[in-house]
């Protein structure tokens, strides 16, 4: 449980290439899309990864997408109007 506890503190931390425990992937799939362990057990490890890592990279894209919209429209509410 250690690896999951380092794992999770390097992504709080927006560590980049925290090397995610198996365990973790799956659980993140299963509360996600509802995967079964069946179902994740016939896709090989290396794809299960690939997949993690895109969607933790578009979710983290989206994010700062979001946060960027916000303070430009903060931003522009903070200019005095005439």
């Amino acid at each position: 449980m250690m690896a999951v506890d380092r794992a999770v503190r390097s992504q709080a931390q927006d560590q980049e290439g925290a090397i995610l425990p198996p365990e973790m992937i799956e659980l993140t799939l299963m509360e996600r899309f509802h995967w079964t362990p069946m179902e994740i057990e016939d896709i090989p490890y290396k794809t299960l990864q690939r997949l993690f890592i895109v969607m933790n990279q578009r979710d983290m894209s989206h994010d700062a997408a979001v946060q960027s919209e916000n303070k430009k429209a903060a931003a522009r509410n903070k200019k005095p109007r005439r």
